[in-house]
């Protein structure tokens, strides 16, 4: 009877023993290697630069002022210059002198006038040629969207030494882990 018993204690200690195939337990981190991936992208750049441009003016060319008389390009300038310079000429001169001040005042504000209306110093609008004015140029900036290649480093998980009760490992994670870390883990035992 004593052996029947004893066969029977061992038979369900090794059928338990097998059954439990796998547990959890905890090991200690003693280093942690990365592992990089190198990617090349295409990234957007806009590169831009000063481009020279050449506009036709609508309409007759315009003449220069200095053959064009005293109105020249600009009748406006002429005509406000002329009306203020000769009041102010007007203020200036007394009996015969006063008539004369007045008529040179009118004729230095309307040249005054004319030429401080008129866009011709301007770095915006320049005349093409000195002979016609019949075009313009103007600095515009152009720019375009290029796409450079870019290298990086990425990271691709780890490499995690642990140890499992005296015995060193290697595990592989995604998740960074540092010396000193208690991990869990699941130890599985082969069948027999």
């Amino acid at each position: 009877m004593k052996k029947i018993i004893g066969s029977m204690l061992l038979f369900v200690s090794i059928s338990s023993f097998a059954s439990a195939e796998s547990f959890s337990d905890y090991a200690t981190v003693r280093g942690v290697e990365p592992h990089y991936l190198i990617v090349e992208t295409e990234v957007p750049v806009k590169k831009c630069r000063d481009v020279e441009v050449i506009h036709e003016r609508e309409g007759r060319p315009q003449q220069q002022a200095s053959s064009s008389g005293v109105m020249g390009d600009n009748p406006m300038g002429a005509i406000v210059g002329g009306a203020v310079g000769g009041i102010l000429g007007h203020q200036v001169g007394g009996g015969q002198g006063k008539t004369a001040a007045t008529i040179g005042g009118a004729i230095i504000g309307a040249t005054v006038g004319q030429k401080a209306l008129t866009p011709s110093g301007s770095s915006a609008q320049q005349p093409a040629t000195q002979a016609s004015n019949s075009s313009y140029t103007t600095i515009e900036q152009r720019c375009d969207t290029v796409y450079e290649k870019r290298r990086e480093e990425r990271s691709n998980g780890y490499t995690v030494m642990i140890d499992f009760h005296g015995r060193m490992e290697r595990i592989q994670s995604q998740r960074l882990y540092h010396v000193g870390d208690r991990i869990d883990v699941q130890v599985h035992i082969p069948n027999k």
